[in-house]
């Protein structure tokens, strides 16, 4: 019956590691948070700061806000 744990423990761990492998394959960074919009990789809060500081971020979020509309 332990063996069933610890190897629950191993598998959660495995998972984890490789979402978060992932995640550093995918955006190049090691820091967090790692913000997306719409899928998008963004980065981290300076860039999410930034398109806020520009008037960017909320065009940047109604890009795909029809994607996710559900009234047509």
């Amino acid at each position: 019956m332990g063996n069933s744990i610890g190897s629950k423990v191993n598998n959660e761990e495995i998972i984890k590691e490789a979402y978060i492998n992932g995640l550093v394959y995918t955006t190049r960074q090691t820091s967090v948070p790692q913000i997306f919009i719409c899928g998008k990789h963004v980065g981290g809060y300076t860039e999410l700061n930034n398109l806020h500081k520009a008037k960017k971020l909320f065009d940047a979020i109604d890009e795909c806000s029809n994607q996710y509309d559900p009234i047509p």
